[in-house]
Formats: structure tokens, sequence, C-alpha cells
């Protein structure tokens, strides 16, 4: 691995601080670290530079029981739905939307599973149809986005 950086920070006469772009498609690798002075003489520190490779979680999809259902005609209907993942990873922070709802409150959260109390609303005020349903999880390295689809008849 080689970079070379000319935005040098020069902290003290033993720190210096610089700025290094690294590609997100960047593998794992160690490098050395060479300061190089105005007069030429050089300082080098073996493996002293480490990259790590970008942790890109599997492509992650979505089922959804109870899909298709009719919403009511006048009334808003509360339903159940459970949410089956494949390659997720879910956890207690994972959020649930579904397009054209606002009310979804989560019952349980595990790995592969989450099941959520939804107030559907009318037929008056959702068109039958497909909405996106969404499941956001935050993890160390970025975040995990899962999404499927709600028939709505």
């Amino acid at each position: 691995m080689s970079v070379t950086s000319t935005t040098v920070n020069v902290i003290s006469a033993t720190q210096a601080k610089v700025s290094i772009k690294v590609a997100d498609t960047a593998q794992d690798c160690t490098g050395d670290v060479t300061i190089i002075g105005a007069s030429d003489v050089g300082i080098v520190c073996k493996s002293s530079f480490t990259v790590k490779a970008k942790v890109v979680p599997p492509e992650c999809s979505l089922n959804i029981s109870s899909s298709p259902f009719r919403n009511g005609i006048i009334l808003p209907r509360i339903r159940t739905f459970t949410i089956t993942g494949t390659n997720s990873a879910w956890t207690t922070s994972s959020t649930v939307t579904i397009e054209g709802i606002n009310t979804i409150i989560p019952l349980s959260r595990s790995a592969k599973e989450i099941k959520v109390l939804v107030i559907v609303p009318s037929k008056l005020r959702l068109a039958a149809g497909n909405k996106v349903v969404t499941v956001t999880t935050p993890l160390a390295g970025g975040t995990n986005v899962c999404k499927g689809t709600l028939v709505i008849q």
C-alpha cells in the first residue's frame, strides 16, 4: 500500500497529523509510514498504518404476514403484522415504517422477526396498492436497510 499526502499538520517535534481519504472499496492492509522532512531526511515507522475493509452487510429482504389484506372503507382497522427478514440482523433499535401509515407500534423484535401493531387508515385516506415497508437498523459501520411490500386491496 502506498499513499502520499501533502496535507500535513506538524503538531510538535514528535507529532504530525495527516488527513488521508480511504476508498469504501479498500481491503484490509497494513503499511509503513514514512515522514520526509525539508532536507529529504526521513523516518520510517514499520507497519504502523492499518486500513480495515468496510463491512457490507448482505442484501436484506422482508416478508409481511397478512399481505394482501383489505382496509376499512370508512373506519381505520387495527392490525398486527409479523415482518420476517432474510439476511436481517434486527435489534431493539430497529425501526419500521410503512408508506401511508403513521401509527406503528413495535410489539416485539428479534434478529429475524418484528411484530407490530398498526392502525391502517380507511380507504378514504389510504388508497389500495403496494406500500413500501422499511426496517432500518443502526449498525457500528453504518445503517442496514431492509425493504419489502405490503399489498392493500
